[in-house]
């Protein structure tokens, strides 16, 4: 008894990493643990428990606890008591046996799972529901073994290559459009107002601030995207027209 009692507190939350020291009593009624100097140097004191580990009936703090005994006793002076009676145990739970492996087929249950389905019908499923979509598809394709390739970001200056390349592949649509449209077009001329000139000479001196203000940035160094590099392409052709214009 006093050696599971004895591991109980040791284990539970009577003691703590602090202690440094325990013992029973000589009459085996109480258990002390003590925390002693200079092996810790805080919270220095002692706990004094039951034998059936309730308590601390005693627990005292000091600045410094140095050691901490029981004062010893002959033997026969405190007698052997009888062990303390246990308490009384749970009803334990009816555990079933173990039963062999019946397959499916000799129980009956595969028989009513199909008598089931049959049942409710012919479901269609939807092929497409369930399928991965095409980029995890294509970024799951890495040959075993091998490291995932790795993308290269375009540089800078293949970039504003590809923004000139667009820039002027449009500008030249533009320029066979325009050339299209005039074979399409009456000889006659179209005859504009005065304040149809003003309005259309506003709206093209319009455009023509804003390629200024585009040649600015791309002077400074920043880079233009598409569209912007289509309007400087498209200067001249302002220019033309504004001077038809005047």
């Amino acid at each position: 008894m006093c050696h599971h009692v004895h591991k109980s507190f040791l284990t539970t939350e009577w003691t703590d990493f602090r202690v440094c020291s325990h013992g029973w009593s000589p009459d085996s009624r109480y258990f002390y643990t003590a925390t002693t100097f200079p092996r810790v140097r805080v919270d220095n004191g002692f706990k004094l428990f039951k034998y059936d580990g309730t308590g601390p009936v005693v627990s005292e703090s000091r600045t410094e606890v140095y050691d901490l005994q029981f004062r010893p006793a002959a033997a026969g002076v405190y007698p052997n008591r009888p062990a303390s009676p246990r308490a009384k145990e749970s009803v334990r739970p009816t555990v079933r046996p173990c039963l062999s492996y019946r397959p499916p087929h000799s129980t009956g249950a595969l028989a009513d799972l199909l008598r089931r389905e049959d049942g409710a019908g012919s479901r269609k499923l939807d092929r497409n529901k369930y399928a991965p979509s095409n980029s995890a598809v294509a970024a799951t394709k890495v040959i075993p073994g091998l490291d995932a390739p790795v993308v290269k970001k375009p540089s800078k200056s293949e970039k504003k290559k590809k923004a000139i390349e667009a820039a002027e592949a449009k500008a030249e649509l533009e320029r066979v459009t325009q050339a299209l449209l005039a074979q399409t077009l009456p000889d006659e001329p179209v005859v504009l107002t005065p304040e149809e000139k003003q309005k259309k000479a506003k709206a093209i001196q319009k455009k023509l601030k804003q390629i200024a203000d585009i040649k600015a940035k791309q002077a400074s160094g920043d880079t233009l995207n598409d569209d912007q590099l289509a309007k400087v392409g498209n200067e001249p052709t302002l220019l033309a027209e504004l001077a038809a214009l005047a």
